[in-house]
């Protein structure tokens, strides 16, 4: 549904997608609240019984992934340098594409206007405005 909202959102002229400031602050107001519906569902998928099927192995994914010769299966899985692990954690916790001067002007916005951190897609959506319009509004 999240593809929907945003359509919706250009459609609206909320969003304009060449206008930098609005690509941050929507970056900004929904990525920890897409992050958080996605973790929750690779969470329920990796929990899921996967029943049998032709050329389907059944089973539950994390127990397939996990303990595959519990099942009789191979343990097909790759091992990883601790560089590597270290890299890929650090990228994966950093919001993409939002620089260093972005972050520190909403977080003094937020601080000044007493903002409050969104955790719900209509409070990230009064958010995003919010931001869009303070951020519009100052005066170089």
């Amino acid at each position: 549904w999240w593809i929907c909202f945003f359509k919706m959102l250009k459609e609206e002229g909320h969003y304009d997608e060449t206008d930098q400031i609005q690509r941050d602050c929507l970056i900004f107001a929904f990525y920890d609240i897409i992050q958080r519906e996605l973790t929750e569902l690779v969470h329920m998928w990796n929990t899921h019984l996967i029943r049998r099927g032709r050329d389907v192995i059944n089973g539950i994914p994390n127990e397939l992934f996990y303990l595959p010769d519990m099942r009789g299966y191979d343990d097909c899985s790759t091992t990883y340098s601790d560089l590597d692990m270290e890299f890929t954690m650090q990228y994966i916790k950093e919001k993409p594409f939002l620089t260093v001067q972005f972050l520190t002007l909403t977080n003094i916005l937020i601080e000044e206007e007493n903002l409050q951190k969104p955790t719900t897609p209509m409070e990230a959506l009064i958010f995003y405005l919010d931001l869009v319009h303070l951020i519009n509004t100052i005066e170089y």
